[in-house]
């Protein structure tokens, strides 16, 4: 038949021969509005015509140097929260501004939509961009990239990177991946179409949180971007196109660990040692329960300390009486001075008397 497809139906089951079987395009085309039918539709009103059954509402705090930005979209976002059956209500004074569902609203999920609408707006997001977390097709995500580094200084110059020079560099991510991306404070929004997109700016922020400057990524993007335009390139390896970029890491020398002794089983030196354990002197209970004192009465305690007292008492009065008796006795090493004539001494006396005359 003209304009069929041809192919082959083999029976598994069996061992008869593979037959061929044509298919026309009508039936081809009977297919494919029939698979058509799996796709996502956009939720409407007849899904769901008797709206809910319940008031939802959400409560988002509004940063400080978000409020004078807040007063002038004030009303753009009242229409656009109105416009899909929502109701906004602003408390400025109160840093806090209210979203919930209406009578009118049939959409199950618009209102996680609207809340998270609210949240990037209140943190940082212009709401001509913001308004796009409405459409179905749109996914989000908020990465915090303050977790990656503890640093406050390394953290500030490593997202100043991420910026770039005027910007340049976070508007060359978002052409190359399709996606629009807010830094603000230590989170990073993320909107895009697909999940693809999500994931490689994902990685190019991780990536340069890590130290991995998103230049590198930047010309990857761009080469495979200039490949995928080539047709001639489209079954070809891009392997060696493409550059593969490495941390390089430096071999540091290992530092030499101290032998600990085996026979004493820990070093003693170091006080971090789990078996250097530090000795603890014994309380006075616990003196006076290895000696029993602690389980005796009053008057035994008494008696028990005047003893104590006289056999220190008597100690030492033999102490004193021994020491007494040794200055009395002489010395072991002593020797008596020999006594000279009685004549010489006389004739010294008879010299020294005429001496003073």
């Amino acid at each position: 038949m003209a304009g069929g497809v041809r192919f082959k139906d083999t029976s598994f089951k069996t061992n008869k021969k593979a037959k061929e079987i044509e298919i026309s395009e009508e039936d081809i085309n009977r297919h494919h509005q029939n698979a058509k039918k799996w796709l996502n539709e956009s939720f409407k009103k007849d899904d769901n015509p008797l709206g809910m059954a319940q008031k939802t509402e959400f409560i988002i705090k509004i940063p400080t140097y978000r409020l004078s930005y807040l007063k002038e979209v004030e009303e753009l976002m009242t229409l656009l929260c109105k416009s899909k059956s929502l109701d906004l209500t602003m408390k400025l004074d109160k840093y806090s501004m209210t979203i919930s569902t209406t009578a009118n609203t049939y959409d199950p999920y618009i209102i996680i939509r609207g809340r998270d609408f609210c949240r990037f707006v209140a943190r940082g997001v212009p709401v001509d961009i913001a308004k796009m977390l409405f459409e179905d097709d749109t996914l989000y995500e908020i990465i915090p990239i303050r977790k990656f580094i503890q640093n406050q200084d390394r953290f500030i110059r490593r997202r100043q990177r991420l910026l770039g020079p005027k910007g340049e560099t976070l508007r060359s991510i978002e052409i190359l991946t399709k996606t629009n991306l807010v830094i603000m404070g230590k989170t990073v929004a993320i909107m895009a179409k697909t999940e693809r997109a999500i994931n490689k700016a994902t990685e190019i922020i991780v990536d340069c949180m890590k130290n991995i400057h998103p230049l590198h990524h930047i010309k990857h993007l761009m080469i495979r971007r200039e490949l995928e335009n080539n047709p001639e390139m489209a079954n070809a390896d891009w392997s060696k196109y493409t550059p593969n970029f490495k941390k390089k890491s430096i071999n540091m020398p290992k530092r030499k660990k101290k032998k600990q002794n085996k026979e004493k089983g820990f070093d003693s030196s170091n006080p971090n040692d789990p078996l250097n354990i530090p000795k603890i002197e014994p309380s006075k209970i616990d003196k006076q329960l290895e000696t029993g004192e602690y389980f005796m009465s009053d008057a035994e305690k008494e008696a028990k300390k005047a003893a104590s007292i006289a056999k220190r008492s008597a100690a030492a009065a033999r102490d004193r009486a021994q020491r007494d008796l040794n200055r009395q006795q002489a010395p072991a090493d002593f020797q008596p001075v020999q006594q000279g004539n009685q004549r010489d001494v006389r004739q010294m006396i008879d010299n020294i008397q005429k001496r003073k005359r």
